[in-house]
């Protein structure tokens, strides 16, 4: 008996004592975030989520509304990954006669020059095709741009236009080694529409806002690996697959009654691991736009990133804590509004129902890779998660690694500073070093 009450209360000192280490940390940290956020004259926001317990463990304006930029792709990601199938679709096709009709389906990895060269699948499928080769244009009637991009970043390597059947990630590229003496350009096609203007003192890429003539000014021993948006248009990419397939492609209207009554087939491009791998640790805006794209076709065969949201809020994330508005697929539009908990809500979704070796290999790790590589340096990785930078905001949300042993789901945002964005993180640093040193 004796021995029963002694266990019993070891048990409890011990309790007692964890909770009093848990309760100085959240105070440590409480007051870590309200400093930084005073001093910097920012709106911070932290939830922090043990998913052993089921308890959030702290919560700071958690429940406020965040420009969240790129977290926005944690929500894609999510949606992707509940969609889509182990392989991503290339493209769509059909069989009449002598003739081989094909269509797209938003699938952003056709000769991207930001994926390895998994993706010659399709490639290959269309170059051994002995038929008659036939586009059918299939409808896309969303914009080009997102609601709310700004409209000034159309020259910006992360605003390409989405379209139902992109090719080269809809860029070109523009590159030269100091040592090299010519610029070397891709898709070659576009050769007759840059004009060169050497010896200038910087070096640049710039497209005319209305069409696809481009200027390319250069200095000196000058070296650069440029991706400027190109317009795309039906006409324009399939132009582009003539030259690189070398053989004629005629464009038909898609007719949903003559695909309906055919016997339908589609030829995979790349792993679908690997293209959210890209989204999330490059945080590639143009991926995460098509992969809702992709979605949406997946589910309705048409295309629409407003609907495919509508879908994904109502039947795959019906329980998020708070109502968000999402609009786009990558966070380039500063009329997302998310909440810390929200996000936490969603990685731990993911945390329940995916392998942890998989999930983590698809994120940006700490010191590491992707968006994360340069930064929360250890001796080996304590954060694993998605970054969100837009001028004057600042989030990360993810995994971390405490040196106990025990995993840790958060969601850190920042909107509205005026300081450097180094700055936030150094602030952002102390408090995820307590998280992972106390906990």
């Amino acid at each position: 008996m004796k021995k029963n009450y002694l266990a019993f209360f070891t048990l409890l000192a011990f309790l007692l004592l964890a909770g009093c280490k848990q309760q100085q940390l959240v105070k440590q940290i409480h007051r870590t975030v309200t400093d930084s956020e005073k001093e910097l004259q920012y709106l911070a926001g932290l939830a922090v989520y043990d998913p052993a317990k089921g308890e959030m463990i702290y919560d700071y304006h958690a429940d406020r509304y965040f420009t969240p930029a790129s977290n926005t792709k944690i929500y894609t990601f999510y949606t992707s990954l509940r969609i889509l199938g182990d392989s991503i679709k290339g493209l769509e096709y059909t069989v009449r006669n002598d003739s081989l009709f094909f269509w797209g389906t938003a699938d952003p990895s056709l000769l991207n020059p930001n994926m390895e060269q998994e993706q010659d699948r399709v490639l290959e499928f269309l170059k051994n095709r002995t038929e008659t080769l036939v586009f059918l244009d299939k409808p896309y009637y969303e914009g080009a741009f997102g609601p709310g991009w700004a409209w000034d970043d159309y020259n910006d390597y992360y605003s390409a236009e989405r379209s139902a059947f992109p090719i080269y990630g809809n860029v070109i590229t523009v590159s030269k080694q100091p040592e090299e003496e010519l610029f070397n350009l891709s898709p070659m096609a576009f050769v007759d529409s840059l004009l060169v203007i050497p010896d200038s003192s910087y070096t640049s890429v710039r497209r005319d806002l209305k069409s696809n003539i481009f200027t390319l000014r250069y200095g000196q021993n000058a070296d650069m690996n440029e991706q400027i948006p190109f317009i795309h248009s039906s006409e324009l990419n399939i132009q582009l697959l003539e030259d690189t397939l070398n053989r004629e492609i005629p464009i038909q209207p898609y007719d949903p009654v003559f695909v309906n009554e055919q016997e339908r087939y589609f030829v995979n491009s790349v792993s679908t691991d690997s293209l959210l791998k890209v989204m999330m640790q490059t945080s590639d805006n143009f991926m995460a736009e098509q992969l809702l794209l992709m979605c949406h076709n997946e589910l309705t065969d048409e295309f629409s990133s407003r609907k495919m949201i509508r879908h994904a809020l109502d039947s795959l994330l019906p329980e998020l804590p708070d109502t968000p508005r999402w609009v786009d697929g990558s966070g380039l539009s500063r009329y997302n509004l998310f909440t810390p908990r929200n996000t936490v809500h969603v990685f731990n979704r993911l945390y329940h129902s995916i392998p942890q070796d998989r999930l983590f290999n698809m994120l940006a790790a700490s010191g590491e890779s992707g968006t994360l590589s340069r930064f929360y340096k250890a001796e080996s990785p304590y954060i694993y998660g998605k970054t969100g930078t837009l001028s004057n905001n600042h989030s990360l949300s993810g995994y971390l690694i405490t040196k106990s042993g025990k995993i840790l789901i958060f969601s850190y945002m920042h909107n509205h500073y005026m300081s450097s964005s180094s700055r936030i993180k150094e602030k952002m640093e102390a408090v995820l070093k307590e998280l992972r040193d106390l906990y």
